[in-house]
């Protein structure tokens, strides 16, 4: 079971489409991830995207239309929480800092640092 980031927009987006990045330690990059999380979506104020269980920030390439911002989510990662045979184990996180550029996305608020399996509002962008 993978828990989700949960984004809201204050934007009105025409257009907009979601990438995974990839930090290559190596070279000090991101790299586009193979599949997209959203394509082309419109009329959306309400986002799910996943975190890196196994790293402590996760990259994701937004374009509105033609206009690319990157946004970085810094988190922690909690203990993983038994939840029952079914299910297995949780992870939940911790979000430290948001950071982006701001090419169409003005700002950034993060609403409830802890991530979990509840859907509640996690970070708020804002044009």
């Amino acid at each position: 079971m993978n828990d989700t980031t949960h984004v809201t927009s204050a934007l009105s987006l025409d257009s907009l489409s979601i990438q995974g990045l990839k930090y290559d330690t190596l070279t000090n990059k991101y790299h586009l991830v193979d599949s997209l999380l959203y394509k082309k979506q419109t009329g959306t104020g309400l986002i799910y995207l996943p975190l890196d269980n196994l790293a402590t920030r996760t990259a994701f390439q937004f374009k509105f239309n033609t206009v690319i911002d990157t946004i970085t989510i810094f988190h922690s990662k909690n203990l993983n929480d038994f939840l029952s045979l079914e299910c297995g184990c949780i992870v939940t996180h911790a979000i430290d800092t948001v950071i982006m550029t701001k090419h169409y996305i003005d700002s950034v608020q993060i609403k409830i640092h802890e991530v979990n399996t509840t859907n509640g509002e996690n970070i708020r962008l804002y044009k």
